[in-house]
């Protein structure tokens, strides 16, 4: 985040910190339900995992095999959580 959309977001830091947080929980939690709980949290209906978050996070610890694969393209998958 730049100096300048934090000016503009400064009363929403604590928000945006959070947010933050969570994404990285997300990908990082060995926790299924704490993986679901997240998902929901958000309304995620769709989860990318290709180069980015793995060099970002690392492997994902919560199996993928439990979401549906809707695409892949190279390296990038991304999964349908079943969140509506």
């Amino acid at each position: 985040m730049t100096n300048l959309m934090m000016q503009q977001r400064s009363h929403q830091i604590p928000e945006i910190l959070q947010r933050s947080a969570d994404v990285r929980e997300i990908y990082t939690t060995p926790d299924s339900a704490r993986f679901t709980d997240l998902l929901q949290k958000y309304g995620v209906k769709y989860v990318a995992y290709g180069d980015r978050e793995r060099s970002l996070y690392g492997e994902i610890s919560v199996p993928l095999s439990r979401l549906s694969e809707v695409f892949r393209s190279g390296t990038l998958r991304i999964y349908d959580t079943g969140i509506r």
